[in-house]
């Protein structure tokens, strides 16, 4: 990573990848242990198309898009990464399609704001935008798991589970959000 040109955009690529994979793991298992220096990623080429200015070591300049693949044991999960010159995001799926089909949002966290407040009314707006709804028939909930931890959030449409899978996250002054329609 320290030959790749741009070191800090190298690690938080890959932290924000296996960050993204770990949801799929929990989703897939119920319970997973989060152990990132045990998972591999491996960076692809940016997507066609995209942004194909790259540095030595396959980190890219800001703006850069591409995929990328991380291995846990005889599991493999599929990323999107997105290094801009202010983040990095990554949102990842168990099947390449859809990554394709999901939609994403990256925001600012609003000052004054808490974090997890303001992900989730990212997320009612997004998908408020996208289905053309009334933002307040949406809200997130965190229902229990059997051991009373909170499990993964869920969306609601007028209190009922819809089964979108959704995923929301937060660090520092950002928020984001995606899902699958």
């Amino acid at each position: 990573m320290a030959d790749s040109g741009r070191p800090d955009a190298a690690l938080w690529s890959f932290w924000a990848c296996k960050e993204a994979a770990y949801k799929v793991f929990i989703k897939q298992t119920g319970d997973a242990a989060f152990l990132p220096r045990r998972w591999s990623v491996c960076l692809e080429r940016p997507l066609p198309g995209e942004n194909r200015a790259g540095t030595p070591g396959g980190i890219a300049p800001a703006g850069w898009t591409g995929k990328a693949v991380v291995t846990a044991e005889e599991r493999r999960v599929f990323c999107r990464l997105f290094v801009t010159a202010t983040h990095v995001h990554s949102w990842a799926a168990d099947e390449t399609g859809a990554l394709e089909r999901a939609v994403a949002r990256v925001a600012g966290l609003p000052a004054g704001q808490d974090a997890s407040v303001a992900v989730r009314a990212c997320l009612v707006q997004t998908l408020a935008d996208f289905f053309r709804e009334d933002p307040s028939l949406f809200a997130v909930a965190r229902p229990a798991r059997e051991d009373g931890r909170p499990g993964p959030p869920v969306l609601l449409l007028r209190g009922v589970a819809t089964g979108l899978e959704i995923s929301l996250s937060h660090d520092g002054r950002f928020i984001a959000c995606a899902f699958l329609p």
